[in-house]
């Protein structure tokens, strides 16, 4: 049974962990959403941009320009995809971690009640047990008197 020192330096050290799992997690989710957002702002530049208005007799350099900037925004849209899938994914790893130390404290923190419990009534039943043999004592003694 670890003594409560031992106890108190165990739920210090869970909740230090606990708390810097949750710092990263919440780095990572931070992360996540920014790299949604440019996600975002890249579809609808493109979505912008596709149907700009490209009067007949335009030249084929300004078509051809405009088809080549269309196909990076595109290629920018399937790389930033893959970066918004990649930080969801670790987003949901450190999710996954923090909630492993939250509950492996709480764990700690119910153990420091039921021990602080048992503590309780191990101090009663001794309480309880001197006054039971300071009762006894006074009767034997009342019946060595009366006898």
């Amino acid at each position: 049974m670890a003594r409560p020192q031992q106890l108190e330096s165990l739920l210090r050290h869970a909740h230090m962990l606990e708390q810097q799992a949750q710092s990263r997690w919440l780095a990572a989710q931070h992360q996540f959403e920014r790299h949604s957002q440019q996600l975002s702002e890249l579809k609808t530049y493109l979505n912008d941009y596709a149907p700009a208005q490209l009067q007949n007799g335009v030249a084929a350099s300004v078509l051809l320009n405009h088809s080549r900037f269309s196909e990076r925004l595109r290629a920018a849209i399937v790389q930033q995809t893959q970066v918004v899938n990649e930080a969801r994914s670790n987003s949901d790893k450190l999710a996954a971690h923090w909630q492993h130390k939250r509950r492996r404290l709480e764990a700690l923190k119910v153990l420091k009640q039921q021990r602080a419990k048992e503590q309780t009534a191990r101090q009663v039943r001794v309480e309880q047990r001197a006054l039971d043999d300071f009762a006894l004592r006074g009767l034997q003694m009342g019946w060595a008197n009366a006898g």
